[in-house]
């Protein structure tokens, strides 16, 4: 709406003037930013709570990197290389369309070897207990949450605290060991 508008004041304002009688178009109301963060603290709190190994790494790779929740979902174990310590995602399996080679810290890497011990290169890092792809975990999260005593957090509110060590050059909490 915003070009349209602007195409037509332009429109309006060239001699002679290609738009006679400039429409009247109201303006949405934009929502407010989100500001949502989980301090360290309550990350802490979480880890008590998160029961399943799944969860449990779920939010540490989350809290961490701040990946998108596609890109966690559908990572595959060939994608993990315990040797070099990375987590490779392809230019195909990112929103942007780069590729992006992410070292793992210690506890990320932890969660992630009892993860997929026993799987092949084409199964899903995220599985249950019954080897099913984890896809739809907002009852678990909230769960967690509620069982922390913790008001529930949008996954959103993981990338911004990733995102905002990045920007500040710090490295993130947990990094310091």
């Amino acid at each position: 709406m915003a070009v349209a508008r602007r195409m037509m004041h332009l429109g309006e304002r060239t001699p002679p003037p290609l738009v006679c009688g400039m429409p009247h178009f109201p303006k949405v109301k934009e929502s407010d930013p989100r500001t949502g963060f989980l301090e360290q603290a309550e990350y802490d709190k979480l880890r008590l709570h998160d029961h399943a190994l799944w969860l449990r790494a779920l939010l540490a790779t989350y809290y961490t990197f701040g990946f998108r929740r596609a890109e966690l979902l559908s990572l595959r174990v060939r994608q993990v290389n315990m040797v070099d310590n990375t987590i490779n995602l392809p230019s195909g399996g990112t929103k942007n369309g780069k590729p992006r080679l992410i070292v793992m810290t210690a506890e990320v890497r932890s969660l992630v070897t009892a993860l997929i011990h026993g799987k092949t290169a084409n199964d899903f890092v995220f599985t249950h207990d019954d080897g099913s792809q984890v896809i739809d975990f907002r009852g678990a999260w909230k769960k967690m949450f509620s069982d922390a005593a913790l008001e529930t957090r949008k996954l959103h509110d993981m990338r911004r605290i990733a995102a905002e060590k990045i920007d500040q050059g710090r490295p993130h909490p947990r990094d310091r060991n």
